[in-house]
């Protein structure tokens, strides 16, 4: 049986990534993005130790996801297999970095497959 668990993780304002949450052997599943928040796309890097983090790759490039404020990312659990440790980067259109002006608190969807 599988549940349903949360996080918060939080881009501080004046940043563009933000800091990091651990999901041990669970999976990231989805994101629910803040109803106020500058950028259009979000990348996500994961990391085993919560000290070096490596973009999430798919077809060989970054993996980012179109976001609007107030919305929900639902994500493919078999790409995030593995990532123990996750951070968000924030993004525009054409894949420029975006600094938030204030923090933006994100819950964090994911779960356990047994």
């Amino acid at each position: 049986m599988s549940q349903i668990k949360s996080g918060k993780i939080t881009t501080l304002g004046g940043e563009d990534r933000s800091g990091s949450l651990e999901l041990g052997t669970d999976t990231l599943v989805g994101i629910y993005i803040p109803s106020a928040i500058e950028a259009t796309h979000v990348g996500i890097q994961s990391s085993e130790d919560n000290l070096e983090f490596s973009d999430l790759l798919e077809d060989g490039a970054p993996l980012t996801l179109p976001i609007g404020g107030g919305s929900y990312v639902a994500l493919d659990p078999v790409k995030m297999l593995g990532a123990r440790f996750i951070k968000l980067l924030h993004f525009d259109g054409s894949g420029t970095p975006v600094t938030e002006s204030a923090n933006r608190s994100f819950t964090i969807v994911f779960r356990s497959f047994e």
